[in-house]
């Protein structure tokens, strides 16, 4: 017979380390906080290359094209990091 139990209290990740709930949250609010900031940061920044035409010199397509990489970044791969917890919170 096959029985599971969930303790809402405590995480475990895959290395067997046990996570207070307090400490997840805290990791998650701050993830959050990351994805946020890279995400606005780098959308700042390309609309202020695509706005200001002064911007669009030779050197400077180096920065836009770091700023789209890292908002593609901040979009998609932050986000896989919090639907999986274990694989986040393995440290």
């Amino acid at each position: 017979r096959l029985t599971t139990s969930f303790n809402l209290n405590c995480h475990l990740s895959d290395a067997g380390t046990v996570f207070p709930g307090y400490l997840v949250v805290i990791l998650s609010v701050l993830m959050v906080t990351l994805v946020i900031v890279v995400v606005a940061g780098n959308a700042l920044v390309i609309m202020a290359f695509v706005v200001d035409k002064t911007l669009r010199i030779q050197s400077n397509y180096f920065f836009l094209n770091l700023a789209i990489s890292d908002f593609l970044v901040g979009e998609f791969s932050f986000f896989f990091a919090l639907s999986l917890p274990r694989y986040y919170f393995s440290y």
